[in-house]
């Protein structure tokens, strides 16, 4: 991993090098293995690195099976009236929701990732 540039690092594990070492700090000690007798144990370095591409790299596989879109007149006019129905948002076909990660901003990017909310984070949709 340290042989890769910054910007292939991102496109294939899908998040910069600082949001890897501080999901690495946060989540490494729950998948952590010990060496046995048999085998040294996979660093977790290598395991979070596997984990992320895995998913990033997998995550059209699930599109469809997630999110549908309409196919038919009908079903696209069905949609826009529910959506009109239940909030009063009219000509809508669709929404996405997002959520707030808490994180520890790369140093001298802080502002980047200060929120609304007054507190650093990422966003995930």
């Amino acid at each position: 991993m340290p042989l890769k540039s910054d910007r292939d690092f991102k496109e294939n594990f899908r998040v910069q090098r600082s949001i890897f070492s501080s999901l690495l700090q946060q989540i490494g000690p729950h998948i952590e293995k010990l060496d046995t007798n048999y085998r040294a144990a996979i660093p977790i370095e290598k395991r979070l690195a596997c984990a992320l591409y895995a998913l990033g790299s997998s995550i059209d596989k699930f599109f469809h099976r997630l999110i549908k879109f309409p196919n038919t007149d009908a079903e696209i006019q069905d949609t826009i009236d529910g959506v009109f129905i239940k909030w009063g948002y009219p000509l809508c076909i669709g929404a996405l929701d997002s959520t707030h990660i808490a994180i520890k901003p790369p140093l001298g990017f802080e502002v980047d990732y200060f929120n609304y909310k007054k507190y650093h984070s990422i966003i995930m949709l």
